[in-house]
Formats: C-alpha cells, structure tokens, sequence
C-alpha cells in the first residue's frame, strides 16, 4: 500500500516538474495548454493560434454560440472584435439586421491548462473582446457557452439571457431590465448591476451579488454559497431564504434552513448545500 503511494507521489512530482520545465522552455509563460489529442502545447506565440483584431458595422444586439473560448464585453472607442484562438476554433463572424452574430465551431480536442506563475501572454489564447462606443444601448443579448467564460462591464443592455455548461460568470456596473442566467458548473458574479427581474440558477458554484438593485428575482443553486448586498432596504421585500445543508444570515440574523419576510417585492433564494448571506441597505 505504502509502495503504491510512494510510486504516485513520485509519478504526479516527475509530471509537474516536466510541465514547468516546459513552461521555461517556452520562455516562462504564464500558462500553456496541452493538447492531448493532437500531442502538441499551444502557447501565445504557437503557430496554431491565430489573431483577428477589426471594427465591424454597428449592431444593437449581440448573438453568441461560442465553445472553449472566454468573452469579454465591454466599452470601447468603436464597435469591434478581437481575438486570439487556436485556429481549429475560428468563429464566424457577421452582422446582419443590428445583430452581431459570432458562432464558434465545437472544440473536438482534450486539452490541459498549466499555469506556471511567470509574466507573459500564455493564458490569453482563446480569449475573445466586443466593444462598443459609449453610450451604446443594446437592445438584446443571447450569450451561450459550453464551456468558457463571460465578462461583461459598462454596457447598458435591456435583456439579458446567459447560458453555460461550464464556465463563470461576471457582469459589472450594468443597467439590464431582464437578466437570465443558467449556468450548470461556475461561479456568478454581479457587481453593481440594476434590473428590474433577475433569475440565477446554477447546479455547481457560487453566486457573489455586490450592490444589487432589483425589483424582483430568484437566485437558485445545488451546491454553493449565495452571498448579497442590496442597494434597497429589508423592508422593499418579501424574502423566502432556504438551504438544506447551511446557515443563513439576513442582516446579521442567524438562522438555519428557512426565513421569511413580507415586503413589496418577491425574491428567493435557495441553495441544497451552502451558506446564503444576504446585507441590505439600513
């Protein structure tokens, strides 16, 4: 048994030293990704990947179906995108009627992610960004994604609708009338966004809320914390807080499995396995 450990331990030290050796070889990136399929590693400079930086037409609606890439959306000088991919990922680019479509193909490769703790551009590949000019108002967004992340900030959008296998999910300093978000494993993280009605749910990660002005929603997760800071008081709600397996504090008041409010507005939250805190104005 002793045997069997000592010979893991060794086996899992040789490969961890092989994949930094590797990342100094490759000049000390931050990170490099192993293609498992096709026995290569895929690195910023790597002939693989490829680069796309161009303005497109204007567009008040955003339409993606993207796979192993992570998004950013965000204010800038122009409408455009840019991004760095693994060339077999090449999306389809085009807006057609206001909408921007962007459609990636499906990632048919295994890959491993190696982070080595050094200064380079290794962990941009697959990375994409949309800007639009200040101001912009965007009338719709359809975001899905099977496995990849989301960043949106400081685009004012008046529905929402998020889907995601895997990957998490961050949205700052919005204005959204309609926010839709399924995610099946990561984490959401809202900071500073106003909505009329909000519905979160995922099955596995945590759900942030920071500054929180919504009139109405529900927040819901299988295994995860949910922790909230709300921009209106307690009493501006009708609350049904539950967690099967976890403690719950509403304003400093403890209490387990259930608590309840009468107010204006509905909101719940709900979680099968984890703490659920939740501060509102004073």
């Amino acid at each position: 048994m002793k045997r069997g450990i000592w010979i893991a331990s060794l086996s899992c030290f040789l490969v961890g030293a092989a994949c930094i050796t590797i990342g100094l070889i490759k000049g000390g990136r931050l990170g490099f990704r192993v293609d498992l399929k096709n026995h290569k590693i895929i690195t910023a400079d790597s002939k693989d990947v490829i680069r796309f930086n161009q303005k497109v037409d204007k567009f008040d609606k955003i339409k993606l179906d993207l796979s192993v890439i992570d998004v950013t959306i965000e204010e800038g000088d122009d409408f455009r995108v840019a991004y760095m991919l693994e060339k077999d990922l090449k999306p389809e680019i085009e807006v057609k009627d206001g909408t921007l479509y962007v459609s990636g193909k499906k990632s048919d490769t295994f890959n491993i992610n190696f982070s080595v703790g050094f200064e380079n551009l290794g962990d941009d590949v697959n990375t994409m960004k949309i800007t639009v000019p200040k101001g912009t108002k965007i009338e719709k967004g359809e975001f899905h994604t099977s496995t990849g992340d989301i960043i949106m900030s400081d685009v004012d959008i008046y529905g929402l609708n998020i889907t995601g296998s895997v990957g998490d999910i961050s949205l700052k300093n919005e204005t959204i009338n309609d926010l839709f978000i399924r995610v099946s494993t990561g984490e959401v993280e809202l900071d500073n966004i106003k909505t009329v009605s909000l519905d979160i749910e995922t099955s596995t990660g945590d759900v942030r809320l920071e500054n929180l002005d919504v009139d109405s929603g529900n927040v819901r997760t299988s295994t995860g914390e949910i922790n909230g800071s709300f921009a209106r008081k307690l009493e501006d709600y009708s609350l049904d807080v539950s967690s099967s397996i976890g403690d719950i504090s509403v304003n400093g008041t403890e209490t387990e499995k259930h608590y309840s409010s009468k107010g204006n507005n509905d909101f719940s939250f709900s979680t099968s396995t984890g703490d659920i805190t939740l501060n509102f104005s004073k």
